[in-house]
């Protein structure tokens, strides 16, 4: 397991990814989907693989795309847990964007499933980690069609 230490210096780098920031243009949910990342289980050392959605809404700044995907780098990192994942990309866009609310959806692929039993070869893990605004049942639906290309 991660040293809590490590951990809480690899979510403040994943917060410095995101840079520079501007002010939001207007209201609404951004949407950003089809981040692939690899990683390592901190449970069992095995690989997953998958892609990480994002969906927040913006209080007074928005930042450039390429901060989501550095952020996730970043904490993949170092072994990671599916769950522990989501949240900690909750905490640096929080942390560097202070948004009203943030929704982290992952798909992962899981060696450690896929190779020990056979059903669950083409198995796949989806996690959904949210704050704020999109905590409120109909908001968090509506980004999630967001990030299902519908909405």
């Amino acid at each position: 397991m991660v040293q809590a230490s490590v951990h809480a210096d690899i979510v403040a780098a994943a917060i410095a990814e995101f840079g520079d920031t501007f002010a939001k243009p207007g209201e609404g949910i951004i949407a950003l989907s089809g981040i692939a990342f690899g990683a390592s289980c901190a449970h069992d050392g095995d690989p997953f693989t998958g892609t990480v959605s994002i969906a927040y809404e913006p209080a007074e700044v928005i930042c450039g795309l390429g901060g989501f995907a550095r952020a996730v780098a970043t904490l993949t990192s170092i072994p990671q847990l599916q769950e522990q994942l989501g949240q900690d990309l909750v905490v640096a866009i929080n942390g560097a964007l202070g948004a009203k609310g943030v929704l982290v959806q992952i798909d992962a692929h899981h060696e450690c499933l896929s190779s020990r039993v056979a059903s669950a070869k083409d198995s796949r893990l989806r996690t959904v980690t949210f704050s704020g605004s999109l905590a409120d049942d109909s908001a968090r639906l509506s980004a999630m069609l967001l990030l299902a290309g519908g909405a």
